[in-house]
């Protein structure tokens, strides 16, 4: 089937004959025009360039598959306005009009009005789009807005999808506000293993802390992107709600992934790739191993060349004409982001929300041994990667090693004692690394030398038969067994200071890096008398310090409520796996025994007590425990959004003074 149509680009009209080849092809033809050919390459998931016509005069010929992007973009073209929707729920009217329905609800469900004006606005943008970001800070309320949402919407076959703290902090709020509605919560590993046999996609679903799906080759991601494409083929505007703490993100990349699961084509940039060279200044790294990230660009007072302010000596080209050049202002891509994202993202800062005092940050710089310098010291010198080097060093800053002895042999869990086991490979290029991903799609992509995508090809993997790169063919493999080897810590005796400071309040929060961190600081905290909940990579627990295990439902309960019953309790979580959903306010202070590399942890982790219901007169101290100068290394980082990944040993062995 042929239809002609007319694309507008720029102010004008452009004719376009569409081929639909079958269900899955259109040919798009199209006389020269250099604008619509750059849309066609950025815009188009898949597009495929078929060479020219036969007629060197003739239209250009390209191909692209239908795909619910696609069509979000040739709606956008051909000028039915996709984003009307989006740009209505920005109305100051129409908000007006949907907070008037929430405020009238808002007496009907609670008697009276208890929500805040921004929970109102959350509720009202949702009402209007049914598909739609919630990008606000932790604490403000984006649960319970949630929750209305839900109930005003009359949400029937809901998925609730979230990580397990963030679990566990929903069933608490299901305790506290008892919302009218009942969805299947499940975590996102548990969203992967069911996506495949659903006879019947839910019409709505809540993605709770949304970062989790910023990836866009992770499983987890791929999963909750063809859930919701098959929820936009069985309804007609069915409910996708994404939750994010986080409104600036430490990359701005991640907002693409996540925009794509909501409503793939609002961002006009078809891929991850694309999105990068439109907003980051990036170059190769280690031989083209990865692209290291330079700057974003987000300040017009500096150069697009070099990056420097206008009255850098760069661009002084009288002094020198050759080496210099003239300035030229940086495009600020980021706050143009900011402004494409409004519509289907509604931000929600904290600052802006709610009357919290300010957090204040306290580092307690303590003193290390001679032998324990010497031992940093030798792990520096010695270590030939930056993340080896820091593990091991951050390890013995919170006062332990981990020693492997090899305990044995067992059945290789690849091969399962074949010694071989089947792999996916590309017929054409038989050598190349495939992804998983890749696989379970059915796609590969082509990429020329800059690392852009050239092409998005549909592909069928061959299956071979290769030796186990686990055990190389044994069929067995090595056991060992980890110990753990304490050694001299000084944040032993900090932590008790601390514990012995907050035993009026009777609360303290504690975040460590490691599961035998943590175990520590489980271990001094019952010795010094006080309860603990201990949530980590091995589950949640919690003890009192004569023995009773408390029961595991209720221990936030215990927390935030159980003064009397409990009157000392510390919770001691690691950032990574207790640092989301939470609300800890009983606690004025939060104690970083260390760090892990996730910056987006150690923010969503600093906030699970600065939030409401904290006593706003002892505010919320955030208290980092500094023993060794890695300890201030990582948590620089953390605070600038590196990635420490890509981290030089150069860097690392001047900020630990070694030569």
């Amino acid at each position: 089937m042929i239809r002609s149509t007319k694309f507008r680009v720029g102010n004008i009209l452009l004719p376009v004959q569409l081929d639909y080849i079958d269900e899955k092809l259109i040919n798009l033809h199209f006389p020269f025009n250099r604008d619509l050919l750059e849309i066609v390459k950025s815009s188009f998931e898949g597009r495929k360039w078929l060479g020219p016509p036969i007629n060197p005069n003739g239209p250009k010929l390209w191909q692209i598959p239908v795909t619910q992007r696609n069509n979000f973009v040739l709606d956008y073209l051909e000028m039915r306005n996709p984003y009307k929707k989006f740009d209505d729920a920005i109305k100051p009217e129409k908000i007006a009009e949907y907070i008037d329905k929430v405020k009238e609800y808002e007496v009907k469900r609670f008697g009276k009005l208890q929500l805040f004006s921004h929970q109102r606005e959350l509720i009202a943008h949702a009402l209007m789009t049914k598909t739609c970001i919630y990008a606000a800070e932790m604490g403000v309320g984006k649960t319970l807005a949630a929750f209305i949402f839900l109930e005003m919407s009359q949400a029937e076959n809901v998925f609730w999808v979230a990580p397990n703290s963030a679990i566990r902090a929903y069933y608490e709020e299901v305790r506290k506000w008892k919302p009218n509605i009942d969805p299947h919560v499940m975590t996102y590993t548990g969203l992967k293993g069911i996506v495949d046999h659903l006879n019947e996609p839910p019409d709505c679903i809540i993605f709770d802390e949304s970062p989790k799906i910023k990836t866009y080759t992770s499983q987890r991601s791929v999963a909750a992107r063809n859930l919701t494409n098959d929820m936009r083929l069985w309804f007609d505007n069915p409910t996708i709600l994404l939750m994010s703490g986080a409104p600036a993100p430490k990359s701005p990349l991640d907002w693409w992934h996540q925009c794509e699961v909501c409503c793939p084509g609002y961002l006009s940039e078809a891929n991850i790739f694309i999105f990068r060279e439109k907003l980051d200044v990036f170059v190769d790294a280690e031989n083209g191993d990865y692209k290291k990230h330079i700057i974003w660009k987000d300040d017009s007072s500096k150069c697009m060349y070099c990056y420097e302010l206008k009255d850098h000596p760069n661009h002084d080209v009288r002094a020198n004409p050759v080496d210099n050049h003239k300035f030229h202002p940086m495009v600020d891509e980021v706050s143009k982001l900011n402004s494409r994202l409004k519509g289907l993202v509604i931000f929600k800062l904290k600052k802006d929300c709610l009357d919290l005092p300010d957090k204040i940050y306290d580092r307690r710089i303590l003193k290390p041994t001679a032998e324990i310098i010497q031992a940093a010291r030798l792990i520096t010198k010695s270590s030939t990667r930056v993340i080896e080097a820091l593990t091991k060093l951050r390890m013995l800053s919170d006062g332990f090693q981990y020693t492997e002895t090899k305990s044995g042999e067992t059945v290789c869990p690849l091969c399962m004692a074949r010694g071989e086991y089947e792999e996916y490979y590309d017929p054409e290029e038989p050598d190349s690394y495939i992804p998983d991903e890749w696989v379970s799609q059915g796609i590969k992509y082509v990429f020329d030398d800059e690392g852009t995508i050239l092409e998005e090809k549909q592909i069928v993997y061959s299956k071979r038969t290769a030796v186990c790169p686990n055990c190389t063919g044994s069929g067995r493999v090595n056991t060992y067994t980890r110990t753990v080897d304490r050694v001299p810590c000084p944040k032993d005796d900090e932590l008790l200071a601390d514990l012995d400071a907050h035993e009026e309040s009777g609360r303290l929060n504690v975040y460590a890096g490691f599961t035998a961190s943590v175990d520590r600081v489980v271990e001094k905290s019952l010795q010094a008398g006080w309860s603990v909940i201990r949530a980590d990579g091995r589950g949640w627990f919690g003890q009192t310090p004569y023995g009773e295990i408390l029961d595991n439902d209720r221990l936030l309960e215990y927390y935030q409520e159980a003064f009397d019953r409990y009157p000392k309790m510390v919770f001691v979580g690691q950032p990574g796996a207790a640092g989301e959903g939470l609300t800890l306010t009983a606690a004025h202070s939060t104690v970083f025994w260390s760090n892990d590399f996730n910056g987006n942890s150690r923010m969503q982790a600093e906030d699970r007590g600065h939030r409401p219901g904290m006593d706003k007169e002892k505010g919320g101290r955030i208290v980092d425990y500094i023993h060794l100068e890695s300890d201030m290394y990582v948590l620089k980082n953390l605070k600038q959004k590196k990635e420490l990944m890509k981290q030089t040993m150069t860097g690392l062995r001047e900020a630990m003074g070694v030569s």
